[in-house]
């Protein structure tokens, strides 16, 4: 009951900081109206470029009320209808964030020529060879943008996903961003791999994987091996007891990866019905107290 409670608790929580947010936008502009109303003549040369800011103030802050808005009612029902925290993050909620930012410079930029009659058509001609220039320096960036933009919406890779970005350390998906993913590793490092990195390279998603693969290396002293079928039998049932309906047995086996006069090096692949950063490493923990209490 208490955990139902805490649960309910950080919900309103978040969706009360989203609407304090809505709210004191509001505020800003309702002040910003009234200073324009308000505000006394003043001198003439000044008078046209007051004005214009103020109004382009606020119709932004229209502008990012009324995303703020739609962003808050979409994301909740959202992830209602997932069931999804809202303290916890997942790609559709940090894509609808993106979105809401992306609209807001739109925004700022239309305005901004609306309000000072700024001819857009003779505003692209006079800067053409330099948006050029622009675009083939940063054109790295623009496809990470635009890979980044589309990964936030898509279900092949999630937050909270164990992957594998080619031969790099394996980790869960922290968060995505227009540049770069970030994965925290099984070390605890936090890896920032750009999103060109990505696109151009093979990605093993563990988490899509049915059954999902484990694999975990250990040692044991020769003079503790007796039979690797018996050693195989014995730890796998040790771990299903330990992890029940967690590893499934038959597609689980264990593997001899290098054996020399003092020890064997075992490779353990296991088939798991779940999968997360934290299962492999309480799986790898009860691994190596199995090996040390092994007779």
């Amino acid at each position: 009951m208490k955990k139902l409670f805490n649960l309910i608790t950080m919900r309103n929580l978040a969706v009360s900081r989203q609407r304090k947010r809505v709210f004191l936008s509001t505020l800003v502009v309702l002040a910003l109206f009234l200073v324009l109303q308000l505000l006394p003549e003043p001198p003439a040369l000044t008078a046209p470029i007051v004005t214009k800011t103020l109004s382009v103030s606020i119709l932004v802050l229209v502008a990012n009320i009324l995303a703020n808005a739609i962003r808050l009612l979409v994301v909740s029902r959202h992830r209602n209808k997932r069931g999804i925290a809202n303290d916890d993050k997942d790609n559709f909620t940090v894509g609808m964030n993106a979105l809401v930012n992306a609209a807001t410079v739109i925004a700022l930029i239309v305005i901004v020529f609306w309000v000072f009659d700024i001819e857009f058509r003779s505003f692209l001609n006079s800067i053409a060879i330099f948006a050029v220039a622009l675009t083939l320096i940063f054109q790295e960036y623009i496809k990470n943008f635009l890979f980044g933009f589309s990964m936030m919406f898509s279900t092949d890779y999630e937050i909270g996903d164990y992957i594998q970005v080619g031969e790099m350390q394996k980790g869960v998906i922290v968060t995505l961003t227009f540049s770069s993913v970030h994965i925290k590793t099984e070390t605890g490092d936090l890896l920032f791999v750009p999103n060109s990195v990505v696109r151009t390279h093979q990605v093993t998603n563990f988490s899509k994987l049915k059954p999902k693969r484990m694999t975990i290396e250990f040692s044991i002293l020769r003079d503790q091996m007796r039979s690797v079928d018996k050693l195989e039998k014995q730890l796998l049932e040790h771990l299903q007891k330990k992890f029940p309906d967690t590893i499934d047995l038959d597609r689980s086996k264990l593997q001899v990866r290098i054996a020399n006069k003092d020890e064997v090096t075992f490779l353990l692949e296991l088939a798991s019905r779940k999968s997360s950063l934290k299962l492999k490493e309480q799986i790898n923990a009860a691994v190596q107290r199995f090996v040390v209490e092994y007779k």
